[in-house]
């Protein structure tokens, strides 16, 4: 564990789970979101905000783009907060590193957009996108709820008969909504409290909601035709139980998975590869698999 890391964990463990189910109050979480925005941006990445369809995009463009490939990056944040705005020290570290144009979509949030809304937000985007890059492959790139996204997107693309993207990156998925995943033996996750899961999901889902609907809930989808797809979790978060189901039923389908289980880290760790060297690692090992599949 890196001086770095030790440090960042200590500093969490302070303030105990960000998404807890004694204080999962939406404004205070959409306020602590805008913290991330302190961290600045990798020199040289520059930013344009565009509009597809209605959806804002923040597009980052690294200074030496030496790939006509893209990522569409769609953030997390519990359903509820969040934005790729606020993120920019990860999508310019990531742009950076990829050495292509990273598109952050800015999908509507519930509990003011329910289930699909937002998933058609960001879909609706990715067809915009691919539009207008009718020759570049697509990767989609996710954490926490945007992990959720990046699944439920392939999926909702796929029942629609459209293009699915060319690889799919899925950092620590939600893929089950209506209750059927136990995860009651992760009581320690230092960023989300199982027991905050029903609140999350009664903001996302309409009362009425059929949970078990495959865009919904992934768990209860065929995955097969999926793309390739690389799913990354630690050991320590409640979402491990998701990772591992997700993974599981990919792999039955006929998906090529690709998948790793880090120890000692902390839900979407990745998110802070600008300072910490395990971040830069599990980037570098990303970059490889998106590589792998999208430039041969």
């Amino acid at each position: 564990m890196s001086i770095q890391l030790m440090m960042v964990k200590k500093q969490m463990k302070k303030f105990g789970a960000t998404f807890a189910s004694d204080h999962f109050d939406v404004e205070v979480l959409r306020e602590g979101a805008k913290a991330s925005a302190q961290m600045p941006p990798v020199k040289g990445v520059t930013y344009e905000e565009k509009v597809y369809d209605g959806i804002t995009v923040d597009v980052a463009a690294p200074k030496k783009e030496t790939s006509g490939n893209l990522i569409i990056y769609i953030h997390g944040g519990g359903m509820v907060s969040g934005d790729p705005r606020y993120v920019r020290s990860f999508t310019s570290y990531l742009a950076n590193a990829y050495g292509g144009k990273v598109y952050g979509v800015v999908y509507g949030l519930s509990p003011e957009y329910k289930f699909p809304e937002p998933v058609e937000h960001s879909v609706t985007a990715i067809k915009a996108i691919r539009r207008e890059n009718p020759g570049a492959k697509i990767t989609l790139v996710g954490e926490s709820a945007g992990a959720y996204h990046v699944v439920a997107c392939t999926l909702m693309l796929k029942a629609q008969g459209e293009v699915l993207p060319d690889a799919v990156v899925a950092f620590a998925p939600l893929i089950d909504v209506s209750g059927v995943l136990d995860r009651s033996a992760y009581p320690d996750d230092m960023v989300v409290d199982y027991r905050a899961l029903p609140a999350m999901i009664s903001c996302f889902c309409r009362e009425d909601q059929d949970l078990t609907d495959p865009i919904c809930s992934p768990y209860y989808a065929d995955f097969t035709g999926f793309p390739p797809l690389r799913v990354v979790w630690d050991s320590s978060e409640c979402l491990s139980v998701d990772c591992r189901e997700l993974v599981k039923k990919a792999k039955t389908a006929g998906v090529t998975v690709e998948s790793k289980e880090w120890s000692g880290t902390f839900h979407t760790f990745e998110m802070l590869a600008a300072i910490l060297p395990e971040g830069k690692k599990e980037i570098a090992e990303t970059l490889a698999f998106i590589r792998k599949y999208t430039e041969a």
